[in-house]
């Protein structure tokens, strides 16, 4: 045998080793095997890389198999020239250090014809996951409407899975915030951001729906009385004589209050014309500014005089007002949307109000059960409609069956007794001015016992609808610097800010059912963030956000949910705008179960990419795997590294 054979390792397998290589270079100085060696290098690189690839993934994905880096680590081999499959081995130690070992051959050319079909090539590589250096910031926008019921326990289980993974990367670099929404937000009815409360009520939309509204009812006069011509004389009458003038038109007695209608020219109606002086200022507030806390003394109500008719509402409404006039009821925390574009932004509240200071929420009490005109099935009735005193117990009246007149009447709220409430504050099905408004956002903490007993309390709400604009909204200004909310940091170049948004449908105010369940041919809906539906229309007290008159043939409820879905795509541009160029405010959504196409293009097109900060699942028993994706996402960029 000559000295090069005793160097083959494997002749007769059609292989040698890299030292053999480099031997038989030195003994034979073939320019063949030089060859061949130097592609065997170039194929080891190839091998290091997917090896260090492999590696730095499972380092970074605490969650992911042996089995899914070697997996991995062979895909990043695909377009490699090797001679047969690699053999890849992938393990973690109990330090979470990942080690993975790449073997295969380089083929051979030169050396081939010698019967050297293949040189033995590997890598070996090893990486460790770091905590990011840098702070994040995570608002967890959860979707708890009424269509959430069956599957909020696998929410609750899912988002505290997902935040103690967060957690897991140090309570020193990660700060986490809870918004969960339905028709609206809860901010919370304490602290600080009272502070940017528009308790004065003056803000334009402040009791918008309700401000102003009167009652007006006259009898149409009665027709003139049919006059005869004369027959035609040959000679003029020795006397004229001229008719009296007609007696004016009786109008109708309006909450027993006669001679209070002036009927003018041919009988159409005047608007009752009253000097009320209720011009709700919200001066009284004194200890709620702040505090949060209603002032407990008595109101400036005065009681409706029967002979004084006073059935015109004030100009000026403050929600704040009617919660303190309602004894063992306090304004739950959620708010209105801020009239466009600020209902979009996350401008400051100016200290002066107006339109950037938020509004109470305040479902109005709708009409009586019992009542004319309920025919309709009202769903928050929790006051008696004519429990303001005589001059208003008139059901027979026009205005004793003007449903309208009984849900924005304020003056049923005054001096009314606890035991004329039915208010239920408890439990998913909530009737009172509450109605619908979900949980209290919990703002930015780096506490992670506070984030999981916050999740873990959150409970549907029946009523309402889907709002997902505000939910999005009000996770953006939990993370950004400014109030109502500043636990956020100023936006840099560290500071990962990221909202997580979860929906199970689509943008909808929820439409009002007859009592036998059928659909009824009303316009009203129920109550979000945007007021009722009817409020969405250019034809009401409203924010004219669409015009039905102008399309007559889209049905009411779908331009509602068209003009909710633009409110969201211009918030989700928005958030993505903020922050800095190159450390932007980022958007993942999770949409749970079978979604119109509608709903799931929204939810793409509102993520940061589609590929990578979407997620689509069936059902709400796969919400802990498309969080497990988004955590591994946000944890993996920068977060491991290679080590010996």
């Amino acid at each position: 045998m000559s000295h090069f054979q005793d160097f083959i390792v494997r002749r007769n397998e059609g292989s040698i080793s890299i030292g053999v290589g480099i031997v038989f270079l030195l003994v034979g100085g073939a320019v063949a095997g030089a060859v061949d060696y130097s592609n065997a290098h170039n194929r080891r690189a190839d091998l290091q890389r997917a090896a260090d690839s492999a590696a730095l993934a499972g380092a970074s994905r605490e969650d992911m198999k042996n089995a899914a880096i070697e997996e991995l680590a062979r895909s990043n081999l695909r377009d490699a020239q090797l001679r047969g499959a690699p053999v890849v081995v992938a393990t973690r130690d109990n330090e979470d250090i990942v080690r993975v070992k790449i073997t295969a051959e380089s083929p051979t050319a030169m050396l081939g014809i010698l019967g050297y079909d293949g040189v033995e090539v590997y890598a070996e590589s090893a990486a460790a996951f770091v905590p990011p250096s840098g702070k994040i910031e995570v608002a967890l926008v959860l979707d708890t409407t009424e269509s959430m019921e069956d599957d909020m326990a696998k929410l609750r289980t899912s988002a505290q899975q997902l935040a103690a993974t967060l957690f897991e990367y140090g309570e020193e670099n990660m700060k986490v915030s809870v918004v969960p929404y339905a028709g609206a937000v809860n901010i919370g009815n304490t602290g600080t951001q009272m502070a940017w409360m528009d308790t004065a009520g003056q803000a334009p939309y402040h009791g918008y729906a309700m401000e102003g509204r009167s009652v007006t009812f006259c009898t149409p006069p009665p027709p003139p009385p049919s006059t005869t011509t004369p027959p035609p004389v040959t000679e003029p009458p020795e006397t004229t004589v001229t008719p009296p003038p007609p007696t004016p038109p009786a109008c109708n007695e309006v909450c027993g209050c006669p001679g209070k209608m002036a009927c003018g020219g041919g009988g159409d109606g005047a608007n009752l014309s009253i000097d009320n002086p209720l011009k709700y200022a919200g001066a009284f507030l004194g200890g709620l500014i702040g505090t949060g806390e209603a002032d407990a003394g008595p109101l400036p109500y005065p009681t409706p005089d029967p002979n004084s008719c006073p059935i015109n509402n004030p100009d000026q409404i403050n929600y704040f007002d009617i919660y303190d006039a309602l004894p063992g009821v306090g304004w739950g925390g959620c708010v209105e949307a801020r009239p466009a574009p600020y209902d979009v932004t996350d401008a400051a509240p100016n200290a002066d109000g107006g339109n950037t200071r938020f509004v109470p929420y305040f479902w109005a009490d709708e009409s009586d059960a019992t009542g004319p005109g309920t025919s309709s099935g009202w769903r928050n009735n929790f006051v008696d409609d004519f429990a303001a005193g005589p001059a208003y117990d008139d059901t027979t009246s026009k205005l004793g069956q003007w449903s309208d007149w009984k849900r924005n009447n304020i003056y049923k709220y005054n001096d009314v007794a606890a035991t004329d409430l039915d208010i239920v504050e408890t439990g998913a099905d909530r009737v009172g001015p509450n109605r619908a408004c979900p949980d209290p956002m919990l703002p930015l903490t780096d506490n992670q016992m506070a984030v999981s007993d916050r999740i873990a309390s959150l409970s549907h709400r029946n009523g309402g609808g889907t709002v997902i604009s505000e939910g999005l909204m009000w996770g953006w200004r939990a993370l950004s610097p400014g109030e109502p909310f500043s636990q956020g940091i100023d936006y840099d170049e560290e500071t990962r800010k990221i909202i997580i948004l979860m929906s199970d449908g689509a943008n909808s105010v929820i439409a009002r059912n007859d009592i036998d369940g059928t659909p009824a041919d009303d316009t009203m809906g129920d109550y979000t963030a945007y007021g009722f539906a009817r409020e969405f229309d250019q034809k009401f007290p409203s924010r004219g956000m669409i015009d039905t008159d102008a399309d007559s043939a889209t049905p009411y409820f779908t331009q509602i949910r068209d003009a909710l879905d633009d409110r969201t795509l211009q918030a989700c541009s928005n958030i993505k705008d903020a922050g800095l160029e190159d450390n932007p405010v980022e958007i993942y959504t999770v949409l749970v179960g079978d979604s119109d196409s509608l709903t799931a293009e929204l939810m793409a097109t509102c993520a940061t990419t589609r590929s990578d900060h979407y997620k689509g699942v069936s059902s709400a028993t796969q919400l802990s795997d498309a969080f497990a994706e988004i955590v591994g996402d946000i944890t993996s960029a920068g977060t491991s590294r290679l080590v010996n």
